[in-house]
């Protein structure tokens, strides 16, 4: 396999591992932001104007 071709191969491979990575921190991002609205939810009795 020729040099560009290999130049190629990594970067498509770097690129789909970063839109993982990507995917992966809006999960944790979303999975946060849920927690928290969940805490929120139970504390709203106690706290009214806090969101």
């Amino acid at each position: 396999m020729s040099t560009m071709q290999n130049n190629e191969n990594n970067v498509q491979k770097n690129a789909a591992a970063q839109i993982d990575q990507q995917k992966e921190q809006e999960r944790k991002d979303t999975l946060a932001k849920q927690q928290k609205q969940e805490q929120g939810n139970k504390d709203a009795p106690k706290n009214p104007q806090q969101k």
